[in-house]
């Protein structure tokens, strides 16, 4: 089941649901009509709050709607056990890059951690950028506060 379909079949508008998962209700409307997705965690907590009816997995992608579940460039992964595992190769290429060991991910069903490596590998070579901005907006506002975009808030 689709997420705005369980959410109005339960009568919660967007920002209540939200709120239960630790979303915005904007979030919410936007992983619905599927122009943003969830961090994992975010779409975890759905999953838990709609008693398994939407799936984690389908908010991230990675369910299958009629095509491949992986992208198309995924390279068999056979780690010599009885059933091969396809990881996309840029995955595979930013595990080896962060000295991550991916036999052992793929046997604790941790490839998550090669997302969580890049966030840390991001941070740490553009820290003193992202200090930066934080400083600019804290001193002088974001953008649309600047200008006026979002005059209510």
């Amino acid at each position: 089941m689709d997420l705005r379909r369980w959410r109005r079949a339960e009568g919660l508008t967007a920002a209540e649901f939200g709120r239960r998962v630790g979303a915005s209700g904007e979030s919410i409307s936007c992983y619905e009509r599927g122009t943003r997705r969830p961090r994992p965690e975010i779409a975890r907590r759905i999953e838990e709050e709609t008693r398994g009816m939407v799936a984690a997995s389908s908010l991230l992608g990675l369910g299958n709607s009629g095509g491949p579940a992986v992208r198309e460039n995924a390279k068999p992964f056979d780690s010599g056990s009885d059933v091969p595992v396809k990881v996309p190769e840029h995955l595979l290429r930013l595990a080896e890059d962060y000295g991550l060991d991916v036999p052992a991910l793929l046997a604790e069903g941790g490839i998550d951690a090669v997302a969580e490596a890049g966030r840390k590998a991001f941070y740490e070579a553009n820290k003193d950028a992202i200090e930066a901005n934080r400083r600019h907006v804290e001193k002088y506002g974001t953008f649309a506060e600047r200008h006026g975009v979002f005059p209510n808030r």
